[in-house]
């Protein structure tokens, strides 16, 4: 349960309410709050309330404008560092980030991790990949799957929407 995530002082002054104001990263506080309402099959009425991506990385945040150029509500940039679980369970990783970006912030907002995953190595590196290229090359990388072994690989994302009430999960792979 959400009051569980953020402690029982937090409940108590009631800061999972105060959802438009980001309470880092430098923002700018929002002032209105927007009414959401979800009509059957999921279509929004009236207005919506902004969602931010929170990462510490700015060629996230690049990539993220970059999708959404074109939406009548992309989401805003949140600018924080949260720190990372170490697992092999991407989904748990995610689930953890949002948590504590929330925690932090205080908004509905949503994070997002890989994983890659390449056969020769036992699925290796998997959701640790930042930890390996930061002692390894990509090249050096490579070097470690034997000559004449299949170099397959997936790359898996999750992204995690947390908005004080609800974790939804979402999963990607190429």
């Amino acid at each position: 349960d959400f009051w569980g995530w953020i402690g029982p002082a937090a409940a108590a002054r009631g800061l999972a309410h105060r959802r438009d104001r980001p309470r880092s990263g430098g923002q700018v506080a929002e002032r209105r709050r927007s009414a959401r309402r979800v009509a059957p099959g999921g279509l929004m009425m009236g207005r919506t309330t902004a969602v931010y991506f929170s990462s510490s990385n700015p060629q996230k945040h690049v990539d993220i404008a970059r999708l959404f150029h074109d939406s009548p509500n992309p989401p805003r940039s949140l600018r924080q560092e949260v720190p990372e679980v170490l697992s092999y369970d991407l989904e748990a990783i995610v689930r953890a980030k949002a948590i504590a970006a929330y925690k932090l912030a205080f908004v509905p907002l949503f994070v997002e991790h890989g994983g890659l995953y390449v056969e020769a190595l036992g699925e290796l590196p998997g959701p640790l990949v930042k930890l390996f290229c930061e002692r390894l090359s990509l090249l050096e990388l490579c070097r470690l799957i034997p000559a004449g072994t299949s170099r397959r690989a997936e790359f898996r994302q999750r992204v995690c929407y947390c908005d004080g009430k609800q974790l939804q999960v979402h999963a990607g792979s190429i």
